[in-house]
């Protein structure tokens, strides 16, 4: 069994689709080591399953039709008539039995056995039902508290996705109330951008330098050409802001008081030469008289030296090295004093030169000054305004990069994901080809492939011959083996109606199988070697085209049932006629 067997199966039986189906894509399902139920069930679905046993069009209109009249029977319905037509099987039994000859004692004794064993497989399977019971009484109390345990878990999402929503919602008035100027000259895309870089920052740009000159034109409307330079400055081509922090030279003066620019840039010269004069006389003062000094003291050591008058102990010479180094201090603070005087003497002559220097009326100079730092307030807003803008857009992407880095780290797990899968299906791969030159092995050594194994030891082997075998004992064998190949086209019927799934006629059909055979689901063994005999397949195939036929003549005297019944509802009165009909029922069934 392979693939291509299967879609060839398939395609004989004109499935929809199945011509576009590839045999190869289907292997790996029969070459398993171990067999599945999968595998088992398509094994039996091509050999038993034929062109036969599909539904027609007509069959399935004349099936909905009788849906839509009511008239299909119910399961119920069904169990009901099954256990009818076992009793009156049973009552036709005890009858016929009397006009025949009396049972042996070894035939009672077989079945009481018989029996004994039917009685056993019951207690057990009510054994088997009542633990399935209780085991499905805990698990509806587990579902319970998980459902309940669920419910809560809900609660409390639905809950934080409420206060989720209403903190984002806050966040975004805010953001909103900030990019509000952004949002009045940003150009909306053709198509809704995901990222802040998505939108066209050249454009952006281009309007913010729009604004800046828009800012420099205001500038210079508001400032008139009579503010051009600061005090001392020769460059009158540029327009500067005023420093509110040192206003005391900052006055503004007229276009043509070129005798004051001209007394400044003096006392500006004049303050730099009086320092640079002062600063040199008092370093020559201060050199000339530390080399006198160094000539008088070199004098005194020489004379010292002469005379043979050196301090002869260590002491007295680190005394008076102590001397001279109190000496050079005190001259050296004595000249920091005099710089510190000769620059207070400098501002003080400054100040005066500079007052002297000032013309004009004082206090509209003033009042002009307060209006020129008036607006210079509202340009410096404006500029900070500005500045907060860049600042934004330069949080905006900072935090649009964290945001695609964190999507770029989740497609590289993803994409380690899809990598392992890959490796997983490619060793896969060389198992599925290792298990294939295995069954290949298997095949040309002569061994049975593992589904015909299971196959040949699904049933016991046929018992041997032990008695004579009478007319009964074969008449029951052949009643009872056509009840259980009644039983499994019913089943079959039954899972091949289209209100069902694919999983569930997968699932009734095995349990169907296993339940026959073994009285519980789950227990598959393998088949006979007797199974694959031509002429044991001849015997079913017989069998089954009886149960068939029985089928359709159950079926048409259920119909026949069911519209007895709508009589008797309709007019009770008519019971005798339906005594009739059930007579006439149990003749047909014999």
């Amino acid at each position: 069994m392979n693939g291509n067997t299967l879609v060839a199966h398939l395609q004989s039986l004109e499935v929809p689709g199945a011509e576009s189906l590839d045999g190869a894509d289907y292997d790996w399902i029969f070459q398993a080591k171990d067999t599945t139920p999968l595998a088992n069930f398509l094994e039996w679905f091509t050999k038993n399953i034929s062109t036969r046993d599909l539904i027609t069009d007509a069959e399935l209109d004349a099936y909905n039709e009788l849906k839509d009249k009511g008239e299909v029977a119910t399961g119920q319905q069904l169990e009901e008539m099954e256990s009818f037509l076992s009793s009156v099987s049973s009552s036709l039994t005890l009858t016929g039995n009397c006009t025949q000859p009396p049972v042996t004692q070894e035939e009672q004794n077989r079945l009481k056995d018989q029996l004994q064993l039917l009685n056993k497989r019951k207690d057990h399977l009510n054994m088997h039902k009542m633990s399935l019971r209780e085991e499905l009484r805990r698990c509806n109390k587990i579902v319970e508290v998980t459902e309940n345990e669920l419910r809560k878990k809900q609660e409390e999402l639905i809950l934080a996705s409420h206060r989720n929503s209403s903190a984002e919602q806050n966040f975004t008035k805010t953001l909103d109330s900030y990019i509000d100027r952004f949002r009045s000259f940003s150009k909306t895309p053709p198509e809704e951008a995901q990222f802040l870089s998505q939108l066209n920052l050249k454009e952006w740009n281009g309007e913010e330098n729009k604004f800046y000159q828009t800012l420099q034109t205001y500038m210079r409307k508001q400032f008139p050409k009579s503010v051009r330079v600061l005090a001392g400055e020769e460059n009158h081509t540029d327009y500067y802001l005023l420093e509110p922090s040192n206003l005391d030279l900052y006055l503004v003066c007229g276009e043509d008081q070129t005798e004051y620019k001209h007394n400044v840039q003096e006392l500006n010269r004049i303050t730099k030469l009086l320092c640079q004069t002062e600063e040199g006389r008092l370093e020559g003062l201060v050199l000339q008289a530390r080399r006198k000094a160094e000539i008088e003291e070199a004098d005194r050591m020489l004379t010292a030296i002469q005379n043979n008058q050196l301090p002869s102990t260590l002491i007295l010479l680190q005394k008076q090295l102590g001397e001279t180094q109190a000496g050079v201090a005190g001259v050296r603070r004595e000249g920091e004093e005099q710089r510190r005087v000769m620059s207070g003497l400098v501002e003080e002559v400054t100040q005066l030169e500079a007052i002297s220097t000032i013309s004009g009326n004082y206090q509209l100079k003033l009042e002009r000054q307060n209006y020129i730092l008036t607006k210079q307030n509202w340009v410096l807003k404006q500029l900070a305004s500005q500045v907060s803008r860049y600042s934004w857009v330069t949080i905006a992407l900072n935090m649009e990069s964290e945001s695609i880095k964190d999507i770029l780290r989740h497609l590289l797990k993803y994409n380690s994901i899809m990598v392992e899968r890959s490796n997983n299906s490619k060793e896969r791969m060389t198992l599925l080809k290792e298990m294939t030159e295995d069954i290949e092995n298997q095949k040309a050594s002569g061994q049975l492939p593992p589904p015909l194994q299971t196959l040949s030891q699904l049933l016991p082997s046929p018992p041997k011959p032990q008695k004579v075998v009478t007319g009964n004992i074969l008449g029951t064998q052949i009643a009872t083996l056509q009840n259980n190949v009644k039983v499994a086209h019913e089943l079959v019927s039954t899972a091949k109606n289209p209100h069902f799934s694919r999983l569930d006629k997968m699932s009734s059909l095995c349990e169907a199988l296993e339940t026959s055979l073994f009285g519980h689901p789950g227990s598959l063994r393998s088949l006979p070697e007797a199974w694959l005999q031509e002429n044991l397949a001849e015997q079913c195939l017989t069998l089954e085209n009886q149960a068939w036929k029985l089928k359709y003549k159950l079926l048409h005297l259920l119909k026949q049932r069911d519209e007895k019944k709508k009589i008797l509802q309709v007019d009770p009165t008519a019971r005798e006629d339906e005594k009739t009909w059930t007579s006439n029922f149990i003749m047909a069934l014999d």
